[in-house]
């Protein structure tokens, strides 16, 4: 789920297989071999590893939940059209559904409304599911006046994304912006901490063990895909 940035190599002569795998290495910033290839499990892992700083946000997520599953409000998941949109709105709107929320999915037209967040797509949800959250998976980070006009409505806005951030974030009610992981990672880990937050209250035994599978099994398999396909 982690993208490594491109890098050159400048050099000429012909590389041993060795030499290849330690250059890898040190543009991925991996300093210990043992560690790379034996990676921690991914359940082992949290969203506050990659920002100590998203517990706030985190808190802020949670509470907002419990306020829109106690009200039985709809929240709609907004995901972007390509693969790695559509791989992690699939894990984030599963974990919702079996958790017990009442939540859509919500794909763009790519040729009617673009990319991401858009007036005329907002203005289809809100027709269509009148939801009291969207949650972005995949966009989200630049859209400073599409999440400005669906806050005006009294929508609640989330955003997880992987892309470059301009210089003016988005007023939204939390942002979890990873580049990098890719957007079904971001997508994954966020959903994660929703399940765990989640499980013991509002999930039966059943769907709370298939989520437990899903996070090691299915989910993992959808995000390496958005992730390759990215």
């Amino acid at each position: 789920m982690k993208i490594f940035f491109k890098h050159e190599i400048k050099r000429t002569d012909k590389l041993t297989s060795k030499e290849l795998v330690d250059l890898i290495l040190k543009h991925r910033q991996i300093k210990n071999i043992k560690e790379f290839l034996n990676p921690p499990p991914p359940l082992s892992i949290s969203l506050l590893d990659f920002n100590p700083k998203y517990k706030l946000y985190l808190n802020k997520v949670i509470k907002l939940l419990k306020d829109i599953k106690k009200k039985d409000k709809m929240i709609v998941v907004y995901t972007d059209y390509d693969a790695d949109g559509i791989t992690g709105g699939a894990i984030l709107w599963e974990t919702l559904y079996l958790l017990g929320f009442k939540t859509m999915p919500y794909v763009p037209d790519r040729k009617k409304e673009g990319y991401g967040f858009s007036i005329t797509g907002i203005d289809n949800i809100i027709r269509e599911f009148n939801p009291a959250l969207i949650i972005s998976v995949d966009h989200g980070i630049t859209k400073v006046k599409e999440i400005t006009y669906a806050k005006k409505l009294g929508i609640k806005i989330i955003v997880t994304d992987h892309h470059l951030k301009s210089d003016e974030i988005p007023k939204a009610d939390a942002i979890f912006h990873i580049p990098a992981l890719s957007g079904s990672g971001v997508a994954y880990f966020f959903a994660k901490e929703i399940y765990q937050s989640f499980r013991s209250r509002s999930a039966g035994e059943k769907s709370s063990e298939a989520l437990k599978q899903n996070f090691q099994t299915d989910y993992l398999a959808l995000a390496s895909i958005g992730t390759i396909a990215d």
